[in-house]
């Protein structure tokens, strides 16, 4: 299985993103002023909060946590592309082809779906440009 998704967003510190593969949710992240992850199933994903310009990494297992880790390098208004790859027993999460972490443990065994879910962290507007995302899943 393989995700990526190259993306560009107008302001780093004052917005919420989650991008990357989850089961379906229509709250990925917290609609209140919370400014947190609501995740309510499996997932594997890239995310940042309102404040912080550092993306995480999080592997989900029916709505917990088990898998998470920082990529230390502060994000831009540059574009930048996140990448998720799975070899059938080893997640791999990258950044602009570095590679942030690993885990084997506790994976996701629900049905995952692309997701992407943006808000503005202040009341100015704030806008994602996506050029592309997608996932492939090759079957042997």
């Amino acid at each position: 299985l393989h995700f990526r998704a190259k993306l560009k967003v107008s302001d780093i510190t004052q917005s919420d993103l989650l991008i990357g593969l989850c089961e379906t949710d229509t709250t990925l992240l917290a609609t209140s002023s919370a400014h947190a992850i609501a995740v309510s199933g499996d997932g594997l994903f890239f995310h940042k909060l309102d404040g912080v310009t550092t993306l995480s990494v999080s592997t989900y297992l029916d709505g917990a946590e088990t898998h998470t880790a920082d990529y230390g390098t502060a994000l831009t208004t540059d574009s930048f592309t996140v990448e998720i790859d799975w070899d059938g027993s080893t997640v791999k999460y990258y950044v602009d082809n570095t590679l942030v972490s690993s885990t084997n443990a506790s994976l996701p065994d629900g049905d995952l779906t692309l997701s992407l879910n943006y808000r503005a962290g202040a009341a100015a507007a704030v806008t994602l440009s996506l050029y592309d995302m997608r996932c492939i899943q090759l079957r042997g």
